[in-house]
């Protein structure tokens, strides 16, 4: 009797999810299905405490709420089959899927998760994306300094120049920079929402929205101020 050959899936993915008790408990039914053994949950949280289980539904434990969650990760082995998957893997590539089993069913699996990691995607998710495969946080800061060098020796050597043409697109340019780093340090790429995780999150959240609105309307007022100055008579 022939032994199918395991296949072996190790995949990192980009962007930015919500995760819900429910969809930890999805995947989990996945896994076990696939694997042929119920998978054991490791919670890891940002004060160093770990906590591990047999059972999923120790995801929905008061003391689960209680801190904020960094990863969650599941594990489950029968034989040569084996899954591993991470939630919160990395600011860059939160979610990590290493999946040992038969070809089929393997790619089966990877493209069930990432289906269902999708869904869970957050509306930054594609920004994040671009980010994580090439601007971080240190090449937007970089940037905005650039600009901000630019702009003081424009308006030294050159005033009349940066009044007329160089000022308000630089101003408008810093301005997205310090958009993109707002996103770095406000917005995670791992939403977990679960107890105080899910309140710190929305948090963040709720003060990145304030602060993107107010570069909005700054960046605005400030690129069409000399249009409506002209417009109204007033320039």
């Amino acid at each position: 009797m022939s032994i199918m050959a395991v296949f072996e899936i190790n995949r990192r993915l980009s962007g930015a999810y919500t995760i819900t008790p429910q969809l930890v408990e999805h995947v989990a039914e996945l896994v076990a299905k696939a694997v042929g053994g119920t998978p054991s949950v490791t919670l890891e949280f940002r004060n160093g405490r770990n906590l591990s289980s047999p059972d999923i539904s120790f995801i929905h434990d008061s003391s689960v709420g209680v801190e904020v969650l960094d990863t969650v990760s599941l594990y489950a082995a029968n034989k040569a089959n084996t899954c591993h998957i991470v939630f919160g893997w990395s600011p860059n590539m939160p979610i990590y899927m290493l999946i040992k089993l038969p070809r089929l069913e393997a790619q089966q699996l990877e493209t069930t998760v990432e289906n269902l990691l999708k869904a869970n995607a957050t509306w930054y998710s594609p920004l994040f994306r671009l980010k994580q495969r090439g601007m971080s946080i240190n090449a937007t800061l970089a940037a905005a300094s650039v600009i901000l060098g630019l702009m003081f020796l424009g308006s030294i050597y050159y005033p009349s120049l940066i009044s007329a043409y160089g000022g308000k697109p630089l101003a408008g340019l810093f301005a997205l920079m310090v958009f993109m780093g707002l996103t770095d340090l406000l917005l995670p790429a791992t939403i977990f929402a679960i107890g105080r995780s899910g309140k710190r999150a929305n948090t963040r959240r709720s003060l990145f929205n304030v602060l993107a609105v107010a570069i909005v309307l700054g960046t605005l007022v400030n690129l069409w101020s000399g249009w409506l100055a002209k417009y109204l008579n007033l320039g």
